[in-house]
């Protein structure tokens, strides 16, 4: 105890993290976990980042609210890192979202973490909980132990787990939340591939079990496929979310080429959902018959899907707060699924529906960009006629500087002949 009363009138000239106002002290970690063994609290570090929207909103609201500083103050050693600034410690503490808000005993053991935005009612709420020794895997098993049928209870369970590196229990709950999900609750579906595959997939590297895991999800779905059994759609979805996810869109492509192989009838219906999943994979091949001769009306779908993103699009728009980033994702997955197609059939020979395709595109985005895409497109089908046909479509529809850059590409058509 001397020895740590030597060591206090020296905190302030180790080196600091980040210089924070109230409610949080101007320590680094190892100095905060000193004053915590003093003063018998836990360490609360939230660690933040510039440009984070969700930690400006905590500054400018639970961190001014007088109860949150006055609890804070007298129940933990609270301290703010920059983890973008401090790389090392951010990796130390497993962050990988800002905020994350951790709770740590003086030793540096992780008692729980807070991660995203709350408001000063919710933080107290799960703070004081965190305190007084109810930490998120105590809350979580306590909803498990009264429903241990809910995918979601045990979601939240192997969350919880995960955080603080109890990997084992981590993926026996997340087994029973992917086992549960689909028999007892056709809503979790969607969380099940949104949410519980995402955590598995990082956990995996940490934890080689969890990755055996998503190989024997990934092979009873597809079994399950080539038996004709069970839920297919859904199947076929897990099998594409998990290729994604662990970055081996190969692995989707195979299955597509064994389903394409299977004796009449086949299964067109998963054929169709895979054959979205892996254009871009047989589009590059220039495996144009096979893009065409597995996918039912594509100049309705791609005005299907359009007609769609407009209304989205739309909708977006007369938000009190228009984001249009919110669609930006979908209407570059959009415009990519149509070039795919409209190559793929200008590369068939079949001009009269990739014309159709064009107009579709064209009468939505007739930037300059766009066009000389499409012109790209067909370039690379080798029917440079189609591509100065959409291309000059194209320059009828645009305008300004556009047009001067659509003229470019026509001639370097031209000039390429």
């Amino acid at each position: 105890m001397r020895r740590l009363a030597l060591l206090l009138p020296l905190l302030p000239l180790l080196p600091m993290v980040v210089l924070a106002g109230e409610p949080f002290r101007a320590l680094d970690v190892a100095a905060a976990c000193v004053v915590a063994q003093h003063e018998r609290r836990l360490v609360m570090i939230e660690f933040t980042a510039p440009g984070c929207a969700a930690c400006a909103e905590l500054e400018r609201t639970t961190w001014r609210d007088r109860t949150v500083a006055d609890w804070l103050a007298s129940a933990t050693v609270a301290i703010s890192v920059d983890g973008e600034g401090e790389p090392a410690l951010a990796r130390r503490f497993q962050v990988d979202a800002y905020p994350t808000v951790l709770f740590i005993a003086a030793s540096g053991a992780i008692r729980d973490r807070l991660v995203g935005g709350r408001t000063a009612e919710t933080f107290l709420a799960e703070a004081r909980a965190i305190v007084a020794g109810r930490d998120a895997v105590t809350r979580a098993s306590e909803v498990v132990e009264r429903d241990a049928a809910d995918p979601r209870a045990q979601l939240l369970l192997g969350t919880c787990l995960t955080q603080v590196g109890r990997y084992d229990e981590a993926l026996a709950a997340y087994r029973v939340a992917a086992a549960y999900g689909p028999r007892l609750d056709g809503d979790f579906a969607s969380e099940r591939r949104g949410v519980l595959l995402p955590a598995m997939v990082r956990l995996g590297p940490r934890h080689p079990a969890t990755q055996s895991a998503l190989q024997e999800w990934r092979g009873a779905a597809w079994q399950r496929l080539l038996a004709g059994t069970g839920d297919a759609r859904g199947d076929v979805a897990d099998l594409i979310a998990i290729d994604q996810a662990v970055h081996e869109p190969v692995r989707t492509l195979a299955a597509f080429d064994a389903l394409i192989a299977l004796p009449p009838p086949g299964r067109p219906e998963i054929v169709e959902v895979l054959l979205h999943s892996v254009l871009d994979q047989l589009v590059a091949a220039r495996r144009y018959p096979e893009v065409v001769a597995h996918q039912r009306d594509i100049p309705g779908l791609v005005a299907g899907e359009i007609s769609r993103l407009r209304l989205a699009l739309t909708t977006v728009a007369s938000e009190p707060t228009p984001s249009p980033g919110a669609v930006a994702g979908r209407r570059r997955q959009v415009l990519a699924l149509a070039g795919g197609f409209y190559e793929s059939l200008v590369g068939a020979g079949r001009g009269a529906e990739a014309a159709q395709v064009g107009d579709h595109v064209l009468a939505f985005d007739a930037s300059a960009s766009q066009v000389v895409a499409l012109i790209d497109h067909a370039v690379r089908a080798g029917d440079t006629s189609a591509a100065q046909s959409i291309g000059m479509r194209g320059l009828g529809l645009a305008q300004g500087g556009d047009r001067m850059l659509i003229r470019r590409a026509l001639a370097r058509l031209t000039a390429g002949k």
